[in-house]
């Protein structure tokens, strides 16, 4: 469906003397276009490499007959070119188009749409040695409408676009950007077409490139020269005008489409060569000169709002024709227009002092900074109130705050919403390190602006890369396209960061460099000097070890095999005033109070804490080399109750509670949650060398339950320190998981109210009404008996109840597993094996505790391969090619698959009775037994260590199954 043109030079009134065309009898395409010519100043011309129609939506809805609500943008424009061997001029006419389908009066879906036409002469041809592109290419014949041969894409935005996808969908308020780009790659010319949303994330995204491959053209160096866009008021010999139209019109083939409800704003801007960057078309018209697609009930006229605010912040503002309007000239470019900013360069936040003239009088200034290696969509507006110019159109002292932008020199450009002008600013890199003294260990962040960035917006950026004394260590991803810094995704996946590794030699300085670089442009290396220093850490476990805390500390940055001295002292006194401590275990090596670092100048190591009162203390680790590092300590109070369950009764159990860690000389109560009330006195005083204790014997009526024991300083600073206790019975099952045919030992503690010599069953529910076993209670009610697990038992979780003569019961759950047994299993690595001939060596597979009467899948793994996964196969125990036909243990050797019925002949476990879930079946390892010396492989099976698993899958869907190791080897033989 291809965008239409004018298909002669008579379809637009022309009226001759150079002026522009009258509009059409009837609807005409509606919008900015640029013919080249100023009902006052007269005729003029240019070229310029680069068109930008800009959009401002607050709500759309149009009609067309046949296409129901579809319509479309077009930016049009014309590119001449004189190929230089045979001096023959072509001219060629370039759309950028959106087709919108109007869903309501404020969505829309949107294709992306690009065309080229051969406009040399009227009715030229196009062929595919013309234009290669990389979206589109050239249609011709009926697929494009009986049209004469043109370049063609219709479609989406590709993947390395924000919004990809082969239609968008748009809210309004919506800006929307249309942007061509030409130039010449080794004197070939090319077309770039663009299109920006204001989606998230959203950048201009260059869905196709087109280039001319059969023309070689001199390099442009004016805006008047080849392979630059034109536009005056010629019409060329084709039937165009050398105009440029950003316009609204029917969705293709000449079609009309009318407004049914409208209110935008539009702008339609140009590249100037003389350095004044992006800058309004010198003068406008409302309507369309070379599309064939119209509009009506659309009415335009010029406004002077600010650009890029509102939605009739535009030269021009589009509303619903619901009065009287006319088509006609628009507005003009006010020329004089100058801008200059102090200083031209400097940092990314940097904020240049800008002065200009000849703008609007009393007008709000606005100004954008602008790569020009990107399309013009990717400005960066300032406040618009923040400069207003005096009553001659001139300011002054206005400072430009300069916004994330890739290294680069960029535009400044400054508008008053009809005039823009712009002056140059180079962008200087800068990066940051968050710290210049650090630890091992350390994680340093590296932040940066202004950074080289790749300008193709599809491409994947650059690199920031990272050196510590002459050596690489890592390297991030660079932001592409207007860099901010940097990406968090490296290439190993971490954030762009240093971490401070150890340095052998102790404290010193480490020079880490950053550079960047992405295709050509490179940055750097810009160093940064890194003091690295020791570090030291202290933690205590909550639980004491023997009586004592367990302290651990982890100490870096010392010298290669360091002699460290580890101390404390009460935070503001000295170091040798509490005295020094000697590590137990850890990675340390030393002898009493000192410490091994090793080569890398690290140590970690544990000791027992000394008895210390409540407060902050200071560490302090000092080595021989004289490096030192310190690190605080905070004895907070910490409560320990031994044993940690029991009973009343007749037998009350005695409990001892001690604390550590109190503040010295404080009060301590001592007390319990729920009643009866507990009593467990705590000394008069907590003495500095603490620890304390109290010691209590759990009351006759307190009921079963798990208690809070709290202790809490009465006097100095009111802290306290939890533990648990529990009062009842208690029971447990060793080992805690078992198999069919396991021994498991119950043991009790305080059943019977403690009493001795009384009775306890112990029951289970894999045998309902099962009486496992029945001890006698020694003294305080312990109690321990044993028993064995049935074979039949299938595998799940079980309850085991300890029941007492005074009817206590305790009762815990117990896990059986299913058990797979292989006979014979021989010592790992070696066989014994007749000499003589070819032999079979059979072994047995017996399961346990698996689903009854289920087939069983049986499958040899050697960690790689899986040797026949048996997938109820007739032959379930036949694990290689090489089994003898025969029947051992109801187990059928047949390698036939039974595709009928798959069920026929496979291994069922035991459905009922004293054997259920069970199974057993032997099978044959196929060997070649050497008559030599020699060792020789087996035949069918590699050597090595296998796994075979046994599963069944009952009727709930998870499998029931056990594996066993088996080692395959070499075989022996006995001459």
């Amino acid at each position: 469906m291809p965008a239409g043109r004018s298909s002669a030079a008579g379809s637009s009134a022309n009226p001759g003397n150079g002026a522009p065309p009258g509009p059409r009898s009837g609807a005409n395409s509606i919008g900015i276009t640029d013919f080249g010519s100023n009902p006052v100043s007269g005729n003029y011309r240019y070229g310029t490499t680069e068109f930008e129609g800009q959009v401002s939506i607050s709500n759309f809805d149009s009609w067309s007959s046949p296409y129901a609500n579809w319509s479309s943008l077009q930016l049009n424009t014309i590119i001449p070119f004189t190929n230089t061997s045979t001096s023959q001029t072509y001219y060629y006419w370039v759309q950028d188009v959106i087709q919108v389908y109007s869903t309501s009066s404020s969505s829309a879906i949107i294709t992306l749409l690009d065309n080229i036409w051969n406009a040399t002469g009227y009715g030229a041809r196009m062929y595919s040695s013309t234009v290669t592109g990389t979206s589109g290419g050239i249609c011709q014949g009926a697929a494009c409408g009986g049209y004469v041969p043109f370049y063609y894409y219709q479609g989406g935005l590709p993947t390395s676009c924000a919004n990809s996808g082969n239609s968008l969908s748009v809210s309004y308020p919506a800006a929307i950007t249309l942007t061509l780009q030409t130039g010449t790659s080794s004197g070939t010319p090319y077309v770039d077409f663009y299109f920006q949303d204001n989606a998230p994330n959203s950048v201009p995204c260059l869905f196709d490139n087109a280039t001319f491959t059969f023309v070689n053209v001199s390099s442009p160096v004016g805006d008047w020269e080849d392979s630059n866009f034109r536009v005056s008021t010629y019409q060329n010999p084709g039937g165009f005008y050398l105009d440029t139209e950003f316009v609204w019109g029917g969705v293709a083939n000449g079609m009309t489409a009318y407004a049914t409800s409208a209110n935008m704003g539009m702008s339609l801007l140009y590249l100037t060569s003389n350095g004044n960057g992006m800058q309004e078309v010198p003068s406008a018209w409302n309507y369309g000169g070379d599309t064939a697609e119209s509009m009506g009930m659309l009415v335009d006229v010029a406004t002077n709002g600010p650009l890029g605010g509102s939605s009739t912040a535009y030269p021009a503002s589009l509303t619903y024709l619901n009065s009287g309007g006319s088509l006609g000239f628009l507005y003009t470019s006010a020329d004089g227009t100058s801008f200059a900013e102090t200083p031209t360069s400097g940092s990314v936040g940097s904020t240049p002092s800008g002065s200009g003239s000849g703008f609007a009088p009393s007008a709000s200034m606005q100004f954008w900074a602008w790569n020009p290696a990107t399309p013009f969509g990717t400005v960066s507006p300032a406040p618009s109130s923040a400069c207003p110019t005096a009553s001659d159109g001139s300011f002054a002292s206005c400072s430009i705050a300069i916004p994330p932008l890739a290294q680069a020199t960029v535009w400044i450009l400054a508008g008053d919403g009809i005039n823009m002008t712009g002056a140059q600013f180079t962008v200087d890199p800068t990066v940051g390190i968050s710290t210049l003294i650090a630890a091992v260990g350390q994680v340093i962040s590296i932040t940066g602006t202004g950074l080289p960035a790749d300008p193709n917006p599809s491409g994947n950026g650059g690199t920031l890369v990272i050196d510590a004394n002459g050596a690489f260590v890592n390297s991030c991803s660079i932001y592409w396209y207007g860099t901010v810094g940097f990406s968090n995704t490296m290439p190993s996946g971490q954030a762009c960061s240093y971490t401070v590794p150890p340095t052998p030699g102790g404290p010193s300085a480490i020079d880490l460099c950053l550079s960047a670089g992405v295709t050509a442009i490179t940055w750097g290396p810009q160093c940064f000097s890194i003091t690295v220093t020791t570090s030291l850490s202290i933690s205590n476990s909550s639980v004491p070890q023997n009586g004592a805390i367990i302290g651990t500390a982890l100490g870096s940055g010392f010298g290669s095999d360091d002699t460290v001295t580890l101390g404390y002292a009460l935070s503001g006194n000295q170091f040798t005033v509490n005295g020094f401590l000697a590590c137990t275990d850890g990675t340390y090596s030393g002898s009493g109070s000192t410490i091994q670092a090793d080569g890398s100048g690290s140590f970690n190591c544990t000791f027992p804490l000394p008895y210390l009162s409540q407060g902050s203390y200071a560490f302090t680790a000092q080595g021989a080399s004289g490096a030192i590092a310190s690190a605080s300590y905070d004895a907070a109070p910490i409560l320990t109750v031994s044993p940690a369950s029991g009973i009343g009764g007749n037998y009350p159990t005695s409990v001892t509670v001690t604390g550590y860690q109190f503040e010295a000389y404080a009060q301590v109560s001592v007390t319990w949650t729920g009643s009866p009330a507990l009593s467990c006195p705590p000394p008069a005083y907590v003495w500095p060398s603490n620890p304390w204790t109290c010691t209590f014997s759990v009351p006759a009526n307190a009921p079963d339950g798990t208690y809070v024991i709290r202790a809490t300083e009465s006097s100095g600073t009111p802290d306290s320190a939890n533990a648990t206790f529990t009062v009842g019975s208690l029971l447990s099952l060793s080992p805690a998981g078992g198999y069919p045919g396991t021994t498991v030992t119950a043991t009790g503690i305080y059943f019977d109210d403690g009493y001795s010599n009384m009775p306890v069953t112990v029951s289970d529910t894999w045998s309902p009404g099962n009486t496992a076993c029945v001890a006698t209670t020694v003294t305080g009610g312990d109690f321990s008996c044993t028993f064995t697990i049935p074979d039949n038992t299938i595998a799940g979780t079980y309850s085991v109840t300890a029941t007492d003569s005074f009817n206590n019961q305790v009762t815990v759950s117990y896990a059986i597993s299913a058990l797979l047994v292989l006979i014979p299993n021989p010592p790992p690595g070696h066989q014994a094996f007749w000499s003589g001939g070819s032999a079979t060596y059979p072994l047995t597979a017996e399961g346990y505790g698996f689903d009854p009467n289920s087939p069983v899948y049986l499958e040899l793994n050697d960690g790689t391969f899986y040797y026949l996964v048996a997938w109820i196969l007739p032959a379930i125990c036949t694990l290689t090619n090489g089994c003898t036909s025969q029947v051992v243990n109801n187990c059928l050797t047949s390698n036939v698959l039974n595709q009928n019925n798959p069920n026929a002949g496979a291994l069922y476990t035991n459905p009922t009775g004293s054997s259920q879930g069970e199974f057993t079946c032997t099978f044959y390892l196929p060997m070649t037994v050497s008559t030599s010396n020699f060792i020789s492989i087996m035949q069918s099976t590699p050597s090595g260590l296998y796994t075979l698993t046994a599963s069944t899958y009952g009727t709930g869907g998870a499998p029931t199954s056990d594996s066993v190791q088996y080692y395959i080897g070499y075989v022996i033989p006995f001459n």
